[in-house]
């Protein structure tokens, strides 16, 4: 699995290099916050990877956008200073593929 790289001065943001292309959200029932489906076995597998990636990697975010353009996932280690108000700035670098730093004003 290919994945880019986007370095922060917190931490490093992982994008897959191709996007899940049959995995999406669905909201399964109403109290529970929803399931993830992948259509398929090689999904799945790269999906557990990521997962694990992020679970083991003290430093890294896992940005995973969903086959359906507005689903995306976030993944990271609770240890990672991540502020929710950081997250669209953080967003638009890693579309656009520009450096993250203080000229950015991109930070974990």
């Amino acid at each position: 699995m290919r994945v880019r790289v986007h370095r922060t001065p917190l931490c490093r943001i992982i994008v897959p290099h191709d996007p899940l292309p049959r995995t999406k959200m669905d909201n399964v029932l109403w109290h529970h916050g929803g399931a993830l489906v992948a259509g398929n076995p090689g999904d799945l597998f790269r999906l557990g990877a990521l997962f694990r990636l992020a679970a083991v990697s003290p430093r890294s975010v896992v940005y995973l956008p969903l086959s359906q353009g507005s689903q995306q996932m976030v993944l990271m280690h609770q240890g990672i200073p991540v502020r929710p108000s950081a997250w669209p700035n953080l967003r638009a670098m890693v579309r656009r593929a520009r450096p993250a730093g203080p000229t950015t004003g991109v930070t974990c």
